[in-house]
């Protein structure tokens, strides 16, 4: 797995809702600070909408992917102030960055919370459906207690920001 976790082709954009995600791999000792993603347009009164996502550690169960917990494990948010006019790369930096210290490597889950109506504004983000990030897809949460469902080939045009976390032990 490599320590890159980024998807940068596009090939189209789209709406999204609250439950559409991207399911990511991150290696062992590597913390997610941030997510990069793409916007290709906006529409609606005030042009952009603001971008909340959340994270969630995920699990295989009999093939299916299933959130692990009741909650997410990080969250971020930009206002549509700070995306303004000209849509392209804009950075969401997570609340807390996620850690990953256990000695395998992680499916991790990031996920888009839409609370806007279309005429606060609409984003369209820019996706490839040429499968150019293999480790994992763009997902839909339905809700309840059931899986992702996977929407293989496609996958959001984005960049994971992530670091190794630093090893200063208090003195």
């Amino acid at each position: 797995v490599p320590n890159e976790i980024k998807q940068e082709g596009t090939t189209g954009a789209g709406r999204v809702a609250s439950g559409d995600g991207q399911s990511i791999i991150l290696p062992s000792g590597l913390s997610i600070t941030a997510i990069q993603l793409h916007i290709d347009q906006t529409h609606g009164t005030y042009g952009a909408s603001d971008v909340e996502l959340q994270l969630w550690e995920t699990e295989r169960e009999n093939g299916d992917l299933i959130r692990s917990g009741a909650s997410s494990v990080a969250s971020g948010s930009l206002l549509k102030e700070e995306i303004g006019q000209t849509p392209g790369w804009v950075t969401v930096l997570l609340g807390t960055p996620y850690s990953n210290t256990s000695p395998d490597p992680v499916e991790l889950v990031f996920e888009f919370v839409v609370s806007s109506s279309d005429l606060d504004g609409v984003n369209y983000y820019s996706f490839s459906e040429l499968n150019a990030y293999t480790y994992g897809s763009q997902v839909y949460w339905p809700g309840g207690g059931q899986s992702y469902v996977d929407l293989s080939p496609y996958d959001f045009t984005f960049r994971a920001i992530v670091e190794v976390p630093s090893e200063n032990e208090p003195i």
